[in-house]
């Protein structure tokens, strides 16, 4: 690097106004750094925000979830509170109930997994934590406004 000693030479341009750079190899807009640091700073803010025991909640529900009998229960008993204090500060923290979290996880795992072409459907439900194909239909509708099979159409579609 050329220039005087304690300069720093800038290895791109500045951005224009809103941030975005172009890239000429894509001819495309990059999103630029300043919305990825907003983005970045916003997931922060949210987690620092977030109590601990929320945190821990969910951490146990990821690596829990697709146990049928998963419940409330061990969650709060991983956490040593109350079920009703954990079902209470998880409901205030996110906005949603415990449950509705524990399907939401449950959901978007069924999505990833049917991407595949060569799992059945009740093979999916049983991975996510359904015993039947019915109840994880009906959740999944109840998520995504559409049926698990209709997903899947929509994915081949592409």
């Amino acid at each position: 690097m050329g220039g005087r000693r304690g300069t720093i030479e800038k290895p791109f341009a500045d951005p224009p106004a809103g941030g975005c750079l172009f890239d000429p190899a894509r001819g495309e807009k990059l999103g630029g750094l300043p919305a990825s640091y907003e983005g970045a700073a916003e997931d922060l803010r949210a987690l620092l925000e977030t109590p601990q025991l929320v945190r821990d909640a969910k951490k146990y529900i990821e690596e829990n979830f697709a146990r049928e009998e998963f419940s409330l229960t061990d969650a709060a008993d991983y956490t040593h509170v109350s079920p009703q204090h954990l079902s209470r500060v998880f409901r205030q923290s996110t906005g949603i109930t415990f449950m509705d979290y524990i399907t939401r996880v449950r959901i978007r795992r069924a999505i990833e997994l049917l991407r595949d072409d060569d799992r059945k459907m009740y093979e999916i439900a049983e991975t996510v934590g359904y015993s039947s194909q019915h109840y994880f239909s009906s959740a999944f509708k109840k998520v995504l406004g559409v049926s698990p099979m209709e997903y899947k159409k929509s994915l081949q579609k592409k």
